[in-house]
């Protein structure tokens, strides 16, 4: 570890940023990559290790010598939840503080039911998840909720589309911090899929995210940041015209590509062949039924023209697809062939364009990993330090 790998860290909580990056160190890399004096950083040592934040892992192997002990960070000290809310499922997860899921519970919900009703599930299902690992809420760092749709004005509410409009103004995320008694976080589903995926994909500069499901939404990291927007409406990507269409949408406009490319629409397109559900649509595509396959490669036909744009725009290392609809191979097979035809074709050429790294976990992951960067950035690790020596911490 160099001395250039980050900024000199001088508080407790930038320390601990520092080992959380840089992996497992010594105190001789971390003296050289601070400039703190011994006694500085003995200090902010033991403080962090009081917290249960730092401790000390395995000795690096030496040419001469005892083998210095390794410092890292300790992902096992606390737990995360996580609950990703889908139209029809939930997926509740436990996980470390490295977003390693320790217990995973998947439930049937159905979201047109009122939000009280579906929340209510989830969170016996959370406490279930809890109980039965010895876990309790004493030990949790934080939980997170994730929506298809957007974090909404208030503080903890969702901002529902207009096709779930019994949710819009919900608290989801202040019952869920009720309920457990530990900061909450709201994120849209779609951007914490492309956040977990982030994770999984190696730290790539620039990864896209898709979730094709139900509606249709996409995440975006860049330079491992999640990319929200100003307004945080960022990712609405079912919104964006389509050349051609004069669909009236449920937004309010027309020709957005949700109108041909979503769940919904290929429901309304198909409900002459009997098939009433997403999971109907998937299974009649891998049967190989001829109208099924018609009308998901012209739905991936669609998202491929949109997406070329965006790539030419954003110049993206990989584009990953995740939902029920997205990960299905006829319709993969047709958006590579759409972006690598009309991208800008230096863009084209080193874009890889698969299924989401982690399937159904990807977005439970996300979740975990977005609690504990939002709990333990420096300025919260410092308020915890500050609590613990009982006196006022950073404001």
């Amino acid at each position: 570890m160099s001395s250039s790998a980050a900024a000199v860290p001088v508080t407790h909580g930038e320390l601990l940023d520092l080992l959380r990056r840089s992996g497992p160190t010594t105190r001789r890399d971390l003296l050289a990559a601070t400039h703190l004096s011994r006694s500085t950083l003995v200090e902010r040592l033991e403080a962090l290790k009081r917290l249960h934040l730092v401790r000390e892992g395995q000795r690096r192997l030496a040419a001469t010598g005892r083998p210095p002990v390794l410092l890292e960070f300790d992902h096992s000290s606390r737990t995360t939840l996580a609950v990703d809310l889908g139209a029809s499922h939930a997926v509740v997860a436990l996980t470390d503080l490295s977003a390693g899921i320790l217990a995973i519970r998947r439930l049937p919900i159905d979201l047109t039911r009122r939000p009280d009703r579906v929340l209510a599930t989830v969170v016996r299902a959370a406490r279930t998840l809890l109980d039965s690992n010895g876990s309790g809420a004493h030990g949790l760092l934080g939980v997170a909720l994730s929506f298809p749709g957007l974090v909404g004005q208030g503080p903890g509410t969702i901002e529902a589309p207009a096709v779930l409009a019994h949710w819009d103004g919900v608290r989801g995320g202040d019952l869920l911090r009720e309920a457990f008694g530990v900061p909450s976080l709201l994120v849209n589903d779609a951007h914490a899929m492309a956040y977990g995926d982030y994770l999984a994909d190696g730290r790539r500069r620039t990864l896209l995210a898709v979730k094709v499901a139900t509606g249709i939404g996409a995440g975006l990291v860049i330079d491992g940041h999640l990319h929200r927007g100003d307004s945080h409406g960022a990712g609405q990507f079912g919104h964006l015209r389509v050349p051609g269409l004069d669909e009236p949408c449920s937004c309010g406009q027309r020709g957005c590509l949700a109108t041909v490319a979503s769940g919904r629409a290929l429901l309304r397109r198909l409900a002459p062949a009997g098939l009433d559900s997403v999971d109907a649509i998937v299974r009649a595509a891998e049967e190989g039924h001829g109208e099924t396959l018609a009308a998901v490669d012209e739905a991936a036909r669609a998202v491929g023209v949109v997406l070329s744009g965006v790539a030419t725009v954003i110049d993206p290392g990989v584009i990953l697809f995740g939902g029920t609809l997205g990960s299905l191979e006829p319709f993969l097979d047709t958006v590579r062939r759409e972006i690598q035809r009309l991208t800008y074709p230096r863009t084209a050429r080193h874009i890889e364009i698969g299924r989401t790294i982690l399937g159904d976990q990807a977005i439970v992951t996300g979740l975990s990993a977005l609690v504990v960067d939002t709990q333990l950035d420096a300025e919260g690790v410092d308020r915890l330090v500050a609590a613990a020596q009982g006196r006022p911490g950073p404001r």
